[in-house]
């Protein structure tokens, strides 16, 4: 008889140990579930703000520089002695084109966030190790991501690009400008 209790104590125990092992092994996965979700956030949060800035940056310089110029030219344009305009302003689209690709390019981030988003919502968590883990429909939504993402880069630099090709235009045609001598112009100012 002592040999089935003690055979049923034995049992018991191990079956304890066993009960024991597997509450900490999920205790293990939660935490990495934990750690995963979190690194994860905190990474796509930063990435989102850091992005964001950088396009907000490219959107107001170009709508600076498109106000600017309005404002250069409503100053030149009234003065005597001052050439046609006509060219400068046309420079003016330079820097609309800059800030509708600067927009498109934030509008594009919602995008990329949404897949990789998706991509995190769609791996699979499992009570052994790996704990988090890769599935197709995650992989898929990753390349996703990671290609919008280089599409953003791209219509920011496009966005970018159209701002110096804009301030380029800007200097070629103030260069063109024909200002009369200022004492020409005070003299035909006395005139009057």
């Amino acid at each position: 008889m002592t040999s089935d209790s003690e055979d049923w104590v034995h049992r018991r125990w191990a079956f304890e140990q066993e009960q024991r092992q597997a509450e900490q092994k999920q205790r293990q996965a939660e935490r990495e579930h934990d750690r995963n979700s979190d690194s994860a956030v905190k990474q796509v949060l930063a990435a989102i703000e850091s992005g964001h800035q950088a396009l907000r940056g490219i959107l107001l310089i170009n709508g600076g520089a498109a106000v600017a110029l309005l404002a250069f030219i409503g100053a030149i344009a009234s003065k005597d002695g001052v050439g046609s305009v006509a060219d400068l302003a046309e420079s003016i689209q330079w820097f609309a084109f800059g800030v509708a690709v600067a927009a498109a390019a934030i509008g594009m981030t919602y995008l990329v966030n949404h897949s990789f988003a998706n991509s995190l919502k769609t791996m699979q968590y499992n009570w052994e190790h790996p704990y988090v883990k890769d599935t197709p429909t995650s992989l898929r939504w990753e390349r996703v991501g990671g290609a919008l993402t280089v599409v953003t880069i791209l219509t920011a630099l496009v966005a970018l690009g159209l701002f110096v090709n804009g301030m380029l235009n800007v200097q070629q045609e103030v260069g063109k400008l024909r200002l009369k001598p200022a004492a020409a112009a005070s003299a035909q100012i006395e005139k009057k």
